[in-house]
């Protein structure tokens, strides 16, 4: 079956991918395109977009939205 680490990373995976997620749309950024772009990126290829979302792309934030617009 499945080695013991998987376990131990699959839930670190999930955490993560559900952080970039939330941040990306709890977020501002100076172009709303690449806010599109970085959440497509995260949701569609998770393993690549999630490591360079926290490596590069997290510094590019603006701000946070307005709370009320939701």
């Amino acid at each position: 079956m499945y080695s013991a680490p998987i376990f131990y990373i699959m839930p670190l995976f999930i955490v993560l991918w559900i952080y970039c997620v939330y941040d990306i749309v709890t977020h501002k950024y100076q172009n709303d395109r690449d806010k599109l772009i970085y959440l497509l990126l995260v949701i569609v290829v998770p393993v690549i977009g999630i490591p360079l979302y926290l490596i590069f792309w997290r510094t590019k934030k603006t701000g946070k939205l307005n709370k009320s617009i939701f």
